[in-house]
C-alpha cells in the first residue's frame, strides 16, 4: 500500500512547485538603503537577499528605501 501512495506523491513533487536553491535566494528579497560612503551618491536604494542582510546592516545599510 506504501508503494501506491508513494507514486502520486512523487508526481505532485515533481510539478516544480518547489524552488530551487538558486531560485529562493530571489524569493526572500528585501528593499535597503545602501550607504555607499560617496560624497557624489551617499546612498543608494537595493534589494539584497534576506541571508546578505545582516551583513549590510553590519555596515550601516538601513533597512527601507533610501529618503
Amino acid at each position: 500500500m506504501s508503494a501506491s501512495l508513494l507514486v502520486p506523491l512523487a508526481a505532485v513533487g515533481a510539478s516544480g512547485q518547489a524552488l530551487s536553491s538558486s531560485a529562493a535566494q530571489y524569493e526572500y528579497m528585501v528593499t535597503i538603503c545602501h550607504h555607499t560612503h560617496s560624497e557624489t551618491n551617499p546612498t543608494v536604494t537595493i534589494r539584497v537577499s534576506v541571508n546578505a542582510l545582516p551583513a549590510h546592516q553590519a555596515h550601516g545599510d538601513t533597512l527601507g528605501a533610501c529618503g
